[in-house]
C-alpha cells in the first residue's frame, strides 16, 4: 500500500507540471492567434490521461483505506472533491477545444487548463507539498 500512495503522490508533480507545460504553451498560442491543428491535440490528450491515472490510483486508496470513515476531514472529502472537479474541468475543456480550427480552441485550453490547475494545487494536502509524502 505504502508503494501506491508513493506513487500517487510523486504522479502529482508530473500531472501537475504537464498541465502547466500544456497551458503555457496553448495560452501562448492563443496571444499569437495560431490555428488550432490535430497536432495540437496531443498534449492535452495527454495531459488527461496522466491526469486519469492518477485519480484512477486516488480512487483505488480511497476504497482500499476505507477514507470515507472519517479521519482527516481534507483526505476525506475535500480532496476526492477537488480531484474529481479537475478531472471533470479538463475532460470538458478538452472536449470542447478538440473539434476547432481556429485559435480558439488554445483559448479554451488555456483557460480550461488553468481552472485545473487551481483545482489540483488546491486539493493537495497541506502537509504533503514535497517530492513524496
Amino acid at each position: 500500500m505504502g508503494e501506491l500512495i508513493m506513487f500517487h503522490s510523486l504522479w502529482r508533480w508530473i500531472v501537475v507540471l504537464l498541465i502547466f507545460i500544456t497551458m503555457v504553451v496553448s495560452l501562448i498560442q492563443w496571444v499569437r492567434k495560431s490555428d488550432w491543428t490535430k497536432g495540437n491535440r496531443v498534449t492535452p490528450l495527454i495531459s488527461s490521461i496522466v491526469l486519469d491515472i492518477n485519480v484512477l490510483v486516488g480512487l483505488i486508496l480511497y476504497v482500499m483505506e476505507k477514507r470515507w470513515l472519517g479521519g482527516d476531514h481534507f483526505i476525506s472529502y475535500l480532496h476526492p472533491l477537488l480531484m474529481l472537479a479537475a478531472l471533470a474541468a479538463i475532460h470538458i475543456s478538452y472536449a470542447k477545444a478538440k473539434n476547432k480550427t481556429s485559435f480558439r480552441g488554445h483559448k479554451i485550453i488555456a483557460i480550461g487548463f488553468l481552472i485545473v490547475i487551481f483545482l489540483l494545487l488546491s486539493g493537495i494536502p497541506h502537509g504533503s507539498w514535497s517530492f513524496g509524502m
